[in-house]
């Protein structure tokens, strides 16, 4: 905004919060309607109890703006988090505010604490019911409820491996314990 007028500045700041304040409203009233949100702190429990998705962080201090967190998938009754799934590792999220959206069509959207999109599994074919599960085999999966011809699924996390192979993730028959994890469920 250099080179313009302080009055200029100020109608072009105030047209700006205004912007925000209107995108900020429809991202809201697109939570509402959406499938399902999950906020950090809210987890989500598979039928056996054995694995649970939400956000964990690896960090030692308890400033919760300086805590890195990670979406996943982890064993529920090991006290130790072991994770056997991550969404996005490369790009851990700070603060506490994020949440992980499930829209109206199907599409799954991981937010920020200032609501930017960090991460997002676009469905190919739109879900007219969708529905996020977690499987008792640790796959989470979104569901169409009108469509459950091949398992209904429009998107499964077992097609995207992360640090650890689980029974039924995309490569598993053909490894070895090399470079991966490979867990058995017992």
């Amino acid at each position: 905004m250099e080179g313009y007028s302080p009055q200029r500045r100020e109608m072009m700041r105030d047209r700006n919060k205004a912007s925000q304040r209107h995108t900020q409203g429809r991202e809201e009233e697109a939570e509402k309607r959406a499938a399902k949100v999950f906020k950090n702190g809210q987890t989500l429990v598979c039928a056996n109890q054995r694995f649970e998705l939400g956000f964990f962080n690896v960090s030692s201090t308890n400033d919760h703006n300086h805590k890195m967190w990670y979406l996943g998938l982890w064993y529920r009754e090991i006290k130790l988090l072991t994770a056997v799934w991550v969404g996005i590792m490369m790009k851990p999220l700070r603060g506490f505010g994020m949440r992980l959206v499930l829209n109206s069509v199907g599409d799954l959207l991981l937010r920020d604490d200032v609501r930017t999109v960090i991460w997002f599994v676009g469905v190919v074919q739109p879900a007219s019911r969708p529905e996020l599960v977690l499987l008792d085999s640790g796959n989470l999966v979104i569901k169409d409820g009108d469509n459950l011809s091949d398992g209904g699924f429009v998107w499964q996390s077992f097609d995207f491996p992360s640090n650890t192979l689980l029974p039924g993730m995309k490569g598993f028959e053909s490894r070895f314990t090399t470079c991966y994890d490979i867990l058995e469920i017992v």
